[in-house]
């Protein structure tokens, strides 16, 4: 089942569940539906090739979701994008944009300007997305566009595999374990995207906002149970609490966040949220490692342990494993990792190494399957 197809499911099984929560904007999932529907009749009147890659660049998350999710049921490749990426998408092949307006994509590419009557049927439209013909074998991927060390445009493609891999992964690791999760990243970019696509096709609720005191209200509004963010983005709603003597959060019972130091957990257990979990991965290879903070802090630079279903392995600068305990070079894969490989070194060739997810860390694994970073890429 595709990813568009569950949260169809979740809108026939309970349309007034709530899917996204945002700070101007509450829809169900019958809303969601009834909204995707409505913008595949109006995408069908543009009459875009069949191998059409779609960028969607409408800085407002719940309508770029929308947006998405109807490209991606029409069978369309579909590029989520921030508008500042607008000047460099046809680099990387994309000739067709889905903006709001603020904005257009360079000279000789294709601008389609998003409106919200794109929300709602149309009459003469109708029954539209009905022809929508069959697509080829690798419909429905999802291309995040962003900019290498050198300037040279880079491309992750996740195919609809890969979402089910994802999809499949959720009971273990627990990213949608609560109903109602702030989703703090861009939707641009896979750790934003993917997290709130999860959590639709989980049937709970994704929520959002635009900025830290939004985010705060959003809480408190709507007593949102989990926060799902990097650790600078914690760091900058920590610091807006702290201004703010007396608040409170009740309704919070865990926060997502990528490794931190000691210092950051103590504050978050202080003034958010008791239960911190610590996730370690990326875009290429998803999530690799998650641990509570309380059961790992006693293992030195732990991150987590190892997710059931990934490889992780510590090697030396020839490539040759080390053993448990060695510190070396790490690396990971996992049917995710893979799939992701496949897709977007499509043109590099098939070779198996290319699954491995190298993020340029250094570290450990312990006996119990704790994975230790003891030097961060970069850093």
């Amino acid at each position: 089942m595709r990813a568009v197809e569950m949260t169809s499911f979740w809108a026939r099984m309970n349309p007034e569940q709530p899917a996204i929560f945002q700070s101007d904007m509450a829809l169900t999932f019958g809303d969601v539906t009834q909204a995707v529907d409505a913008i595949c009749e109006r995408i069908e009147r543009y009459n875009l090739a069949k191998s059409e890659i779609v960028a969607v660049a409408i800085p407002h998350p719940a309508r770029q979701l929308m947006v998405c999710l109807a490209l991606m049921r029409c069978g369309f490749a579909v590029a989520p994008i921030s508008q500042g990426a607008l000047f460099y998408v046809r680099q990387a092949g994309i000739n067709t944009v889905i903006h709001a307006g603020q904005g257009l994509m360079t000279a000789g590419g294709r601008n389609i300007q998003y409106e919200d009557s794109w929300l709602r049927r149309d009459d003469k439209l109708s029954g539209a997305a009905a022809r929508v013909g069959p697509r080829v074998a690798s419909d429905s991927e999802l291309m995040f566009v962003t900019l290498g060390a050198a300037g040279a445009v880079k491309k992750l493609i996740v195919s609809q595999r890969a979402i089910a891999d994802r999809v499949k992964a959720l009971p273990v690791t627990g990213e949608t374990n609560f109903e109602r999760t702030l989703i703090v990243p861009d939707l641009s970019s896979p750790s934003g995207f993917l997290p709130a696509l999860m959590q639709l096709c989980a049937g709970r609720t994704a929520c959002f906002a635009p900025d830290h005191d939004a985010q705060l209200l959003l809480i408190e509004t709507f007593e949102i149970e989990a926060i799902s963010a990097p650790s600078q983005e914690i760091q900058g709603l920590l610091e807006t609490v702290e201004k703010r003597r007396a608040y409170q959060c009740d309704s919070l019972k865990e926060i997502r966040v990528g490794p931190s130091s000691p210092e950051l957990v103590r504050r978050v257990q202080s003034r958010l949220c008791r239960n911190v979990t610590l996730d370690y991965g990326g875009p290429e290879a998803g999530l690799i490692a998650s641990g509570n903070y309380d059961v790992i802090a006693g293992v030195p630079n732990a991150v987590g342990f190892v997710m059931p279903g990934v490889n992780v392995e510590i090697i030396d600068e020839a490539g040759v494993r080390l053993p448990i305990g060695t510190t070396g070079v790490v690396r990971a894969r996992s049917a995710y990792s893979a799939n992701v490989s496949a897709a977007s070194n499509a043109d590099k060739g098939s070779g198996l190494d290319q699954a491995w997810w190298y993020p340029g860390d250094r570290g450990h694994l312990t006996e119990n399957g704790i994975l230790c970073i003891e030097a961060r890429a970069g850093r």
